[in-house]
């Protein structure tokens, strides 16, 4: 009795550790609004905070509005792309924006290598 017991809270722990690596992420069909991992960088690009789920629309401009949600309220901002990590964690595309209004403001996007959302990225990223 107490081995299934034992087994039960081994098999309760490995669930919450898989539940909290894994990362939110979500494309639609035509790539334009994704759902990924974000991060706020300080001017020296060190990370300022936790990752936090972050909606991102393509709009029509080539800009990327993005949602972020804050102690229940939702903030709406509209963001640039800089640049592509040259060297991301094995299996991630990770890409870094400027607030277009306030350019001090960067942010880190965080995705799988192979997803949609990365190749629409990429295609607004300067050269």
């Amino acid at each position: 009795m107490d081995l299934w017991v034992v087994f039960g809270i081994a098999i309760c722990i490995a669930l919450a550790w898989f539940g909290l690596r894994i990362e939110p992420h979500h494309v639609s069909k035509d790539g334009q609004r994704i759902i990924c991992q974000s991060q706020p960088l300080d001017d020296l690009g060190n990370p300022t905070g936790r990752g936090t789920e972050t909606k991102v629309q393509i709009t029509l401009d080539r800009e990327l509005q993005i949602t972020q949600k804050r102690f229940l309220r939702r903030t709406h901002d509209y963001w640039e792309m800089v640049a592509e990590s040259p060297n991301p964690p094995r299996g991630k595309a990770v890409f870094l924006v400027r607030r277009r209004d306030d350019h001090s403001d960067l942010l880190t996007l965080r995705m799988p290598a192979k997803s949609r959302g990365a190749t629409e990225l990429r295609a607004l990223t300067p050269a």
